[in-house]
Parts: C-alpha cells; structure tokens; sequence
C-alpha cells in the first residue's frame, strides 16, 4: 500500500493538509471528493472533527415536482460509502484518521480523465488574469482555453475545463453590472492613458515642422517642449517679427521693456533685441516639457509602480508553467530522473506553501496595525462622543419606546356600526 493511500491512525498537521490529501487520493482513485460535516468546540470554537466523502455518497431527493417533468436529469448520486473521518488530538495540536472507508460502490473514473471532475478543477489567480487578458483582447473563451491547454502542456494539464472558463467570466461580467458606474468610468481613464501614451510617441517619433528652420530658439523649444505646447509657442514666436518695443528703461539694475503688438505685451522681441538665441533656463518650466513625467513612484514597498501589477503575476506564470512542463515531459522518460523530480517537487511544495502562509500573515498583521492606531477618539471629531453623532445623523430617527399596545383591527372592525331596527 502506497503513502497515498489512508491508513486508520495516520496525522496531518492541518485540517486543510488532510483536505489536500483526501484530494490528491480521490485524483489517483479516480472519484471526486466533497466535505462534510464538521464539529466546532463550544469552547474556543476551534474544529474538533470534519469528515470528507465521496461525491456520490448519499441519494437524490425526491421532488413533488417529478411528475410534471418530462426529462429528468440523469443520477450522480449512488450512495456511496467510502468517506475520512479525522480528529483534533488536543496534546498535539494534530488531526488524527479515526474512519476510514474505501469500498466504492461505483465505477471509478480513468485517469485519462481525472481531470474533469470537479473536485480537481479550479482556476487559479495567474490562470484568471489571463483569462481576462484575452477576454480583453477579443480572443473568443474557446480560442484562449485551447491556447493556453497547448501552453500547459495539454488539458490535463491545465487544471479546469472550457465550462470552468465560462462560468468565471459569466460571474465576471455579472459582477461588472453591479459596479457599472465604476466600470465606466475605469473605461475611460484606460482610454485616456492610451491616448496619452501614443501621444508620448509621436512626440518622440516625430520632430514638429519650424516655421524658421534655422532659428535655434525654435529648434531648441521643439526638442524641450511637447508638440502641443510648442506649437503654441511658435504661434507666439511668429507675433515677434511684427511687435516693436514701446519703451525701455535701462537706467535701473533690472532693465523695463514695454513691447506693443496690437495692445498685447510680449516678452520674445526683448530676447531679438538682447540677441539672446537661447530660452532662458527660468523659462522652461517642466510642467510643459517631454520630461513633466520623469521621475520614479513608488510603493510602499519601495518598488516602481508599474502600469498594471496583475501582468506580474501572469508574465511570472507564463515563464515558469512551460520550463516546468518541459521538465516533466523530459524526466517521464527515466525513472531516475521521475524520482529525483517528484523528491524535489514535494520539497518545493512545501517551501511555496510556507512563503504562502508569511506573507498572508504579514499582510493580517498590516491590516490588524493600521486599525489598532485609530483609537475611538480618532474616530469623533471636536470630542463628541459616538452616541452624540448618531443621534445628530440625518434619516436616523430615534424610536419612542411605549409600555403595551393595542391589538391591530382589521377594515372590517373598522366600519361604523349600523343600529338595525
């Protein structure tokens, strides 16, 4: 009998290891697997027991409804028996096999086709963002699973089915009704950042036509400023050639010149006059420039924020998920080489599950510190008190309490009585 297999006194660490096991039995076997029920302590509601069956065990109900039906849907349910029962070992802290059934009553899957049931199937976070990756790009859900079935490696394994994909981008699209609004307006602010970013690069592709070819002003403001700021400043620069200046007093340590152009002051004959062929650095303000963007945003882990942070996990998933099916596909053919992966792929299960489990604690512990610093009186502004700001809240009216009440009359009691005489 393998170590997969369950034997009656075996433990597990976790009640989710024991789940995973139970699974990974099921997947070999060739049944899928449920859970059942569970026992909480009254104590510390810590879970004392949990059993995990087969997904044929019990039967169908009937319905009173059976008989208007015409066709029914075909039986998936024989009763079978075979389940896992474990137990908290209080001195421990383990879970303990304390039943163990293994006789099905069924006919068991193939392996060839293990991955169709339904306890073995599930899209993973990565495997989602691209599926909305090619969602977004108008690849049709057969085309993207048939892609990335022929990038896993196969559709065993790939780990859910065509079906599995439509229903998460049923349940995508339905969860985008509720926040349309939200929705649209995400729409929106993509499409302006698209904009902006080809507008990025034609002012980068392409050099602005001087009106004077061989004005090094000009040529100077065409590579400082974006296209739309110098093409407003050429339009000024060509007023230069007829404006003539008004006055001028040099008789102080800052120099006063008043340039007329059809009762408009401009500032580019004094540069003409003062046969200054270069802006001035005081000038060029960077909020109009090609480099208004530079510059470096970070997170609060002190990483570039990049455009989309989901494309991390995909392009991290599209680079590892080939180079591992390569290696399985490779060390399949050696038995040497099948034992020296599995050994190395148990232990690195165990490492990623391990890194898994400290950052989502990090992350709690992030979560429980920034509540913890908003003390109740952080929450009340000027010192009223919470009772005070609910009482002063519009829409919420305080109900007057009374002692008994008479009981409701119907329409009927209501009615005027009439004398009959």
């Amino acid at each position: 009998m393998g170590d997969w297999v369950p034997q009656v006194g075996m433990e597990f660490e976790t009640l989710e290891a024991a789940w995973k096991y139970w699974v990974n039995y099921g997947k070999k076997m060739g049944f899928s697997v449920r859970k059942h029920y569970l026992n909480k302590s009254k104590i510390d509601g810590e879970i004392t027991s949990r059993r995990f069956l087969c997904a044929k065990e019990g039967i169908r109900k009937e319905d009173k409804r059976d008989q208007l039906t015409r066709h029914h849907r075909e039986e998936t349910r024989t009763n079978c028996p075979v389940r896992l029962g474990v137990s908290l070992v209080r001195e421990t802290g383990k879970y303990k096999v304390y039943d163990f059934v293994s006789e099905h009553n069924h006919v068991l899957h193939l392996p060839e086709t293990a991955y169709m049931m339904r306890s073995q199937r599930g899209i993973s976070e990565a495997q989602a963002f691209a599926v909305n990756l090619a969602y977004a790009s108008g690849i049709k859900p057969k085309a993207a699973h048939e892609l990335m079935s022929r990038e896993a490696g196969g559709r065993a394994n790939l780990g859910y089915i065509e079906i599995d994909q439509k229903n998460y981008l049923r349940t995508r699209r339905q969860r985008s009704l509720i926040y349309g609004e939200a929705g649209s307006l995400l729409r929106v602010v993509e499409q302006k950042r698209h904009k902006e970013l080809e507008a990025e690069y034609n002012a980068r592709q392409k050099l602005p036509t001087l009106s004077l070819k061989n004005s090094p002003l000009l040529k100077q403001a065409a590579q400082v400023y974006t296209p739309a700021i110098f093409k407003m400043f050429q339009n000024e620069y060509d007023y230069a050639s007829a404006a003539l200046i008004k006055s001028r007093n040099e008789s102080q340590p800052m120099h006063e010149y008043i340039v007329m152009l059809f009762g408009q002051e401009k500032e580019y004959k004094v540069f003409d006059v003062l046969d200054i062929k270069i802006i001035p650095g005081l000038y060029l303000l960077k909020r109009w420039t090609r480099e208004a963007k530079n510059g470096y945003v970070l997170d609060r882990s002190g990483r570039d924020v990049q455009a989309d942070v989901n494309l991390d996990i995909t392009t991290r998933y599209r680079r590892l998920c080939p180079r591992l099916v390569r290696l399985a596909s490779r060390a399949a053919d050696f038995e040497e080489a099948y034992v020296l992966v599995e050994r190395a792929v148990n232990e690195l299960e165990k490492q990623v599950e391990d890194i898994a489990k400290k950052s989502s604690n990090v992350n709690l512990d992030n979560s429980i510190a920034q509540v913890s610093m908003l003390g109740a009186n952080e929450l009340v502004s000027h010192g009223e008190s919470f009772e005070n700001l609910v009482e002063n809240v519009k829409g919420l009216k305080k109900k007057e309490g009374c002692q008994g009440g008479k009981r409701l009359r119907n329409w009927v009691e209501k009615q005027p009585r009439r004398t009959i005489y």
